[in-house]
């Protein structure tokens, strides 16, 4: 997957409930999505390619890279 311009990150939120990061990356086969949650310490990333790719994979790459407790992917 390679990257098409620059990341959009915005931290924001009025409520602690609420606070986080917000992320989009536009790929060259569609984009990324990410959400960081601050009050459940929680990610929530939503990759979609026209290109094939292996989601199990890339949920194994994302627990790694983020060192997360678990990690539950959809395909």
């Amino acid at each position: 997957m390679k990257a098409y311009g620059e990341p959009i990150v915005v931290d924001f939120g009025d409520k602690p409930r609420v606070a986080g990061i917000s992320a989009v990356q536009l790929i060259e086969t569609s984009s990324i999505t990410a959400h960081f949650a601050n009050f459940t310490n929680s990610a929530y990333i939503d990759v979609f390619s026209c290109k094939t790719f292996r989601p199990h994979i890339l949920g194994l790459f994302c627990k790694k890279y983020f060192k997360a407790d678990e990690v539950k992917v959809s395909d």
